[in-house]
């Protein structure tokens, strides 16, 4: 089983950039050593809407197991509960979601106008 653990960047105001979102992956509870993958962001509405995020994702500490996506402002410009998954890939055919049992989950708050 794969999950995911949020260091920072999945509370937001609409339209921030900052803090960049940073999750750790990890299988079977352990750290997932990621050196040799790619790994893609991908992050939606939870209403199932289109695809906000589908890009790579910055591998940051692939021993362990930690990437990280800046925002962009057209990422942030609609406040609601959003979900997510990290895919890896070595490159030889092996790909692996995180979590491959649920999503991760971000919320981008309203701003006061």
């Amino acid at each position: 089983m794969t999950s995911v653990e949020t260091f920072q960047g999945d509370q937001l105001k609409k339209g921030d950039t900052e803090p960049s979102l940073r999750l750790r992956l990890y299988e079977d509870g352990e750290p997932k050593n990621i050196s040799g993958y790619t790994a893609e962001i991908r992050i939606r509405k939870t209403t199932g809407d289109p695809i906000v995020v589908d890009t790579q994702a910055t591998i940051r500490d692939a021993r362990a197991g930690v990437v990280e996506h800046t925002w962009t402002p057209t990422e942030t410009e609609e406040a609601g509960l959003y979900e997510g998954e990290v895919t890896i890939d070595d490159g030889a055919g092996s790909i692996l979601t995180f979590p491959n049992d649920s999503m991760f989950n971000i919320h981008i708050m309203d701003i006061i106008e």
